[in-house]
């Protein structure tokens, strides 16, 4: 399945099904924006991800069962 051209929220993507989802959709061609607490763990996980042209992968690292953090 391609999925070039559609960007994907992940959540929870700093490590396992979260990050593994991440990598298959970036594998299938989608932009992501990957978000969870831990603001290392997102960076490695997009530093491990082959760069391609045109594909982007943008996080946020923020807490989303706080409300404060969705703003």
């Amino acid at each position: 399945m391609s999925l070039q051209g559609k960007t994907a929220l992940i959540t929870g993507s700093s490590g396992g099904l979260g990050a593994a989802i991440a990598a298959n959709f970036w594998q299938a061609g989608a932009n992501l924006i990957l978000t969870a607490r831990s603001q290392d763990k997102l960076q490695q996980l997009v530093a491990n991800l082959d760069q391609r042209d045109g594909q982007q992968a943008k996080i946020i690292a923020a807490d989303l069962a706080q409300p404060q953090a969705i703003e």
